[in-house]
């Protein structure tokens, strides 16, 4: 028969010990999950870097004259938007025009976002319109529609263009 016996010190001593793994089990997660967003805060599309932090009209503005809209003197609207829980087919369609851009909608769901519409030549008519889907302070995707009624509408990144 074996009999442990431990004083209070070392009892105490081993709990320190085991607070100590764990509390620095604990910043490395923290430290590695950091690191992670910090380093996908710029996307890389045809050689060149997009800034996916979106914190304000000028920075919208800017992300859609990345994508090659004539920013001076366009049209800017925002409102706040819900991505719904269940998509529908025309979610499901757009959810897939994002997979070009680096970004699925389904892991945004149920989250509140800002949505930005810019319309470079301020018509409603005609031309066409950038929409920026924003989360966070994040771009998360978004579209390039014609606004003719019968417009086509392609994802904000399209491999096919050059």
């Amino acid at each position: 028969m074996f009999i442990l016996s431990l004083r209070k010190n070392q009892i105490i001593l081993r709990l320190c010990i085991i607070l100590a793994f764990a509390a620095a089990a604990f910043l490395i997660i923290l430290s590695f999950t950091m690191f992670i967003q910090q380093k996908e805060k710029y996307r890389d599309f045809g050689g060149k870097k997009l800034c996916l932090e979106i914190k304000s009209t000028q920075d919208a503005l800017n992300a859609a004259g990345f994508f090659g809209a004539d920013i001076n003197g366009a049209a800017v609207t925002c409102e706040n938007i819900r991505i719904p829980l269940y998509f529908n087919d025309t979610y499901k369609h757009y959810d897939f025009l994002q997979r070009d851009f680096g970004s699925e909608l389904e892991r945004y769901k149920g989250r509140e976002c800002i949505k930005y519409c810019i319309r470079p030549d301020g018509d409603d008519d005609n031309g066409v319109t950038y929409t920026l889907l924003v989360c966070d302070g994040r771009l998360i995707g978004g579209d390039i529609s014609d606004n003719d009624f019968s417009g086509e509408m392609k994802g904000l990144f399209c491999k096919s263009s050059s």
